[in-house]
């Protein structure tokens, strides 16, 4: 049998979390979709993730403050900011924190697919 992943979704655009939870998910993939940064929190407190794609702005808790969790309990979990905004600051934040990188909105599903496949050695 082939090892499972876990990835975690947050974004508050349901369309967007939807098609990419929908696109991502199959027999080596697992995806779980939180709207908000704060059911991210609640979904990295009860389950081991491998990978996690948090959008930048989302309610309750942005993807950076999602970021800084990830951090502080010194998760191995590697992470892609999605973001409609081409923020070098926000992303150099990013970085230091110890994402992998960011996707710009609108993104191309194959280049996700490719960035999940490298981050996970797939």
């Amino acid at each position: 049998m082939a090892k499972q992943y876990n990835i975690l979704i947050a974004d508050d655009e349901d369309a967007l979390r939807n098609v990419l939870a929908s696109e991502l998910g199959d027999d080596v993939l697992n995806v779980s979709a939180a709207s908000d940064g704060e059911e991210a929190i609640a979904y990295l407190k009860k389950q081991k993730f491998h990978l996690a794609l948090l959008d930048m702005k989302m309610p309750k808790h942005t993807g950076i403050e999602v970021l800084h969790y990830i951090h502080e309990q010194h998760l191995n979990i590697k992470v892609y900011m999605l973001t409609s905004m081409d923020d070098l600051t926000t992303a150099l934040e990013a970085k230091k924190l110890g994402a992998e990188g960011y996707l710009l909105k609108p993104y191309n599903i194959d280049d996700v697919k490719d960035r999940v496949k490298e981050a996970l050695g797939l």
